[in-house]
C-alpha cells in the first residue's frame, strides 16, 4: 500500500509540468506569468515535509498519511476546474502540503513493519514508485489532452489518491484502530502488532 502511495504522489507532484503547455494555450498567459502556480505545489511540499513528523507523533502516522492523501486528492481535482492562474496557485500551494506530508509518512510506516531483513529492500521498491507515477501521468497526458483536454489528466490526479483511501483505512496498520488510538493517546503498547513482528500490506 506504501507504494501505491508513493506512486499517487509522484504523479499529482508531477502532474503540472504536462498539462502546463495546454493551459498556456487555452488560457492565453505567457509562461512567466504562469510561474507562480509551477511554484506553488515546491513550497507546499516543504511545508508539508516539515509538519508531518511533529502531526504524526500526535495524531498516529495512518491518520496523517490517510488525511495528506485526501487532501491532495480532493485539491488536485479542485484544481480542474479552476479559471485562474492565482485560484490554481492557491490549490496547488494547498495540495503540496499533502503530498509533501505523504512520503514521510509512507516511508516511516514501511520501515517500522517491514520484517528487518527485507527493510531496505522494500524501501527501495517503494521508493521507485515516485518515478513511476511521474511517468505514468505523463503517457495519460499525452492519450487524455488530445481527447479530453488538460483538465481530465487533473481529475485522474485527483481520482487516483482518493481510491486508495478506503484500501488505506482498512490495510494499512497502526492508528486508524481502537487500540492504536489508544497507543498513540496513552502511550500503551496495546496494539496486536509491533513494528517486524508481522509483514502488514505495505509493499
Amino acid at each position: 500500500m506504501c507504494f501505491l502511495v508513493v506512486v499517487a504522489d509522484g504523479m499529482d507532484v508531477a502532474i503540472m509540468g504536462f498539462v502546463t503547455p495546454s493551459v498556456l494555450q487555452e488560457w492565453d498567459i505567457s509562461r512567466p506569468a504562469f510561474g507562480i502556480v509551477i511554484s506553488a505545489a515546491p513550497f507546499g511540499l516543504v511545508i508539508g515535509a516539515l509538519v508531518a513528523g511533529p502531526s504524526s507523533d500526535r495524531f498516529g502516522r495512518k491518520v496523517v498519511l490517510i488525511t495528506s492523501i485526501l487532501l491532495f486528492g480532493v485539491l488536485t481535482l479542485l484544481t480542474a476546474y479552476e479559471s485562474s492562474p492565482t485560484e490554481m496557485a492557491l490549490l496547488r500551494l494547498l495540495a503540496g502540503l499533502g503530498m509533501g506530508a505523504a512520503m514521510p509518512n509512507a516511508t516511516t510506516l514501511m520501515s517500522e513493519y517491514a520484517p528487518q531483513r527485507r527493510r531496505s529492500l522494500m524501501i527501495t521498491v517503494m521508493f521507485t514508485g515516485f518515478n513511476l507515477g511521474s511517468a505514468a501521468v505523463g503517457f495519460a497526458a499525452g492519450y487524455l489532452i488530445p481527447l479530453h483536454g488538460w483538465r481530465s489528466v487533473l481529475v485522474l490526479g485527483g481520482v487516483v489518491p482518493l481510491l486508495l483511501v478506503p484500501l488505506l483505512i482498512v490495510f494499512l496498520p497502526g492508528v486508524g484502530t481502537p487500540a492504536g488510538f489508544a497507543r498513540s493517546w496513552f502511550g500503551k503498547d496495546c496494539c496486536d502488532a509491533r513494528p517486524g513482528d508481522r509483514t502488514p500490506l505495505l509493499g
